[in-house]
């Protein structure tokens, strides 16, 4: 085994380690952090720039990944917007930052007309913030690694079910007093 990068902690390590070789020659990266490391597309790379920004690509998730022990990580997504200038791509880092489960689905086509004025299909894309999670999910599986939420993503989770049981409650209320009147 290497060393561990700069400033990783050991215990996250050999999740690192796996997601770096098994993600190998495909656009996502691996970059450790102090608390872990993060999981993204590269988006600004050159091999795969040019498919990224003819498919419309206009969101990227990054996966903050921390590994509390050896045996637990969370995932924390930052959601990233990009616009692509003259085929270049340009993050604009908006921080609409989301705890726990965020899940972002999206797919597009475009066609147009090819050199015998036939329609074409000049590109197709599906997208599932889903499918980045689960390279994630599936590595950690296999080191025998539990996931656990973030406290942020709790306490979202228990304010959501205040505000739903208020709501019910307002619902109710008003039911009630619209048969006494």
């Amino acid at each position: 085994m290497t060393l561990p990068p700069y400033g990783i902690p050991p215990d996250a390590v050999p999740l690192y380690e796996l997601l770096c070789r098994s993600t190998e020659g495909s656009p996502y990266i691996v970059e450790p952090t102090a608390k872990g490391f993060d999981f993204k597309v590269d988006i600004a790379n050159a091999q795969w720039w040019d498919l990224l920004g003819r498919s419309g690509l206009t969101k990227s998730y990054v996966h903050h990944i921390t590994v509390t022990d050896s045996g637990t990580y969370s995932i924390t997504d930052d959601l990233c917007t990009i616009s692509w200038n003259v085929g270049v791509p340009t993050a604009h880092y908006t921080y609409k930052r989301t705890y726990g489960r965020n899940i972002s689905i999206g797919f597009g086509k475009a066609y147009a007309l090819d050199d015998d004025l036939i329609p074409a299909e000049v590109y197709s894309y599906t997208y599932s913030t889903e499918e980045s999670r689960r390279v994630i999910q599936s590595a950690a599986r296999s080191l025998g690694m539990k996931e656990e939420w973030p406290a942020a993503a709790i306490v979202g989770l228990v304010f959501a079910i205040i505000g739903s049981l208020g709501a019910v409650a307002a619902l109710i209320t008003v039911g009630i007093l619209r048969l006494a009147s």
